[in-house]
């Protein structure tokens, strides 16, 4: 948690420089950066292709006309693809020789493919990789940037949960950090209006519940 609320922090921090963003490409950059240091530690400084650049050309280019024609969408998408997949290679051949463990996903995923019983080789370890990363960037980020949206178009559902949730504040015995560092932020960036009672929906109860409040919205 406390890596999860680092990451939301710094983008949040960046955003507010910008004044006005553009919530889903932020989002998905944000959701990119941690599933790729969750699944394989991956650090953009030490490799000279940048796996992100590389994955948004592979991502905009799917749906393009399929000529592959220097200068066309669809030839930066092969481009892109072919590029991001040597970015995750060279990172789990890397792994492999080393033996360091990172105490990440690409730990357990080379784990699988050494074992005897395992259906999954290099290559498809390698394709998973890239689909998790794919699932992160365009599933999740869509889905968040809904949660805004259904509650600012409905007040009451913002205020019934923000008085829940500064009634949570006001009876928990212990501070976790990242509900500390979202009210230094919302204290220190009052123009964004955030309110610093909201911290983060735990999974799966206060999910389920506000589930059920946005279910109210027709």
């Amino acid at each position: 948690m406390s890596e999860l609320d680092a990451v939301i922090c710094k983008h949040l921090h960046a955003w507010a420089r910008h004044g006005i963003v553009d919530l889903k490409e932020v989002t998905s950059n944000m959701l990119f950066d941690y599933a790729a240091k969750q699944l394989m530690s991956y650090d953009e400084s030490k490799t000279l292709l940048k796996l992100a650049e590389n994955f948004k050309a592979f991502i905009y280019g799917l749906l393009s006309f399929p000529l592959d024609i220097l200068g066309t969408a669809y030839h930066a998408c092969l481009q892109g693809r072919k590029n991001a997949t040597k970015i995750i290679a060279d990172i789990y051949n890397d792994r492999k020789t080393s033996k360091i463990h990172r105490g990440d996903f690409l730990d357990h995923l080379l784990e699988e493919v050494e074992s005897e019983k395992s259906f999954l080789n290099e290559s498809s370890a390698i394709d998973l990789v890239l689909v998790l990363l794919f699932a992160y960037h365009e599933t999740t980020s869509t889905t968040l940037i809904l949660l805004p949206k259904f509650i600012s178009d409905h007040p009451d559902v913002l205020a019934e949960l923000t008085k829940e949730h500064e009634e949570i504040l006001k009876n928990r015995d212990d501070e976790i950090s990242v509900n500390t560092s979202l009210d230094n932020f919302s204290t220190r960036n009052p123009h964004l209006g955030l309110h610093p009672g909201v911290p983060y929906l735990s999974v799966p109860k206060d999910r389920d519940r506000l589930n059920r409040s946005l279910g109210r919205i027709g």
